[in-house]
């Protein structure tokens, strides 16, 4: 395992049969500044030729649906640098993708690249 942020950011490359994953973990700060430099750490550990499995408490939503109620969502600049990462890279939520329509306060998800099966 590979600690990039202490407390914050560690990584671990496994092989799996015949396929290669990067599992990245994450436990990003609650101030705006503090995940501004966990995601520009974040950024370059996705450029790695592996599958990624991304996870942990980002500590921001991404969208309405994290949310328990329909009330309007306010995305900070680090919730849209994090939808950017993730769209970039071709990472999906996987709960998001398995439950669309279920609105509840979410800051913990899980990423893999789209096209992955979810169970």
């Amino acid at each position: 395992a590979q600690l990039v942020i202490n407390g914050r950011l560690i990584y671990v490359d496994v092989k799996l049969n015949d396929s290669c994953f990067r599992v990245i973990n994450v436990y990003f700060p609650v101030d705006l500044q503090g995940r501004k430099e966990a995601l520009k750490a974040l950024s370059p550990l996705l450029i790695c030729g592996k599958e990624i499995i991304l996870g942990g408490d980002f500590n921001c939503p991404l969208s309405q649906s994290d949310r328990r109620s329909s009330s309007n969502v306010s995305l900070d600049s680090s919730s849209q640098e994090l939808i950017n990462l993730v769209k970039d890279f071709g990472l999906v939520d996987t709960f998001r993708t398995k439950h669309p329509d279920n609105f509840k306060i979410r800051t913990k998800k899980f990423f893999i690249r789209e096209g992955r099966k979810i169970k």
